[in-house]
């Protein structure tokens, strides 16, 4: 009996240490730079994922004072920012305050899908609209051509693998043919294994949260 009472508790612990590193990591802005090259005509990228308004602990001001002070060259959010219709409108005021006059590029995730039940329903479409208003460009299984210095990148947004509706032929079929480097951005990282070898040289992504890795019983090591 008191090796079950020790298991429980260590269960139970365990479940509280989780979700005490969740509501600590959903407060803290980390910043991570990657540089593949050592050139300076490059493009500046800054990528906000999985920003779960409803969750979101970080002040949009504070975001936005950063993203201000990396200056980048355009924005890519890829996916999961409501979980209910109800967290729309604190979204889209996030939205308005890193906007300013930044270049941003969205798709969307699963979790923006499952808030109108899967559906693309008139709310959805209302939903898209209020983000496109903005200024800002959501791209399903689209490209748009972004040019710095007289040469051309194709910014290829891909629809959200787990959605089903992804059409990966699609979004490259405006791409560019003079465009120097494809960029590709889906939420979920697995639209890699869907997407052909050579058609893009950089793919942003989502959805993991850290989780690449998995324990037995579908425990997930957070990083």
């Amino acid at each position: 009996m008191i090796y079950i009472i020790i298991s429980l508790a260590v269960v139970v612990l365990l479940g509280v240490s989780v979700l005490c590193y969740m509501w600590y990591e959903a407060g803290n802005l980390e910043i991570k730079q990657l540089k593949f090259t050592k050139s300076k005509k490059g493009l500046k990228i800054v990528q906000l994922s999985d920003i779960h308004i409803d969750l979101l602990r970080v002040k949009a001001s504070k975001i936005s004072e950063v993203i201000e002070k990396e200056a980048p060259d355009f924005i890519i959010m890829s996916g999961d920012y409501i979980t209910k219709q109800r967290n729309i409108p604190k979204f889209i005021d996030f939205l308005k305050e890193i906007k300013n006059h930044n270049t941003i590029y969205l798709c969307l995730g699963n979790h923006d899908y499952e808030a109108f039940s899967c559906k693309r329903t008139k709310e959805f479409y209302e939903y898209v609209q209020k983000i496109q208003n903005l200024g800002i460009t959501v791209l399903h299984d689209q490209c748009k051509v972004f040019e710095k210095d007289s040469v051309k990148y194709n910014v290829i947004g891909i629809s959200d693998l787990r959605r089903g509706e992804h059409d990966v032929e699609k979004a490259f079929k405006d791409a560019a043919s003079d465009a120097k480097i494809n960029i590709a951005f889906s939420h979920n990282p697995d639209i890699c294994l869907s997407i052909p070898k050579g058609k893009a040289d950089y793919l942003f992504c989502g959805h993991f949260h850290g989780g690449q890795i998995w324990l037995p019983f579908d425990l997930e090591l957070l990083f």
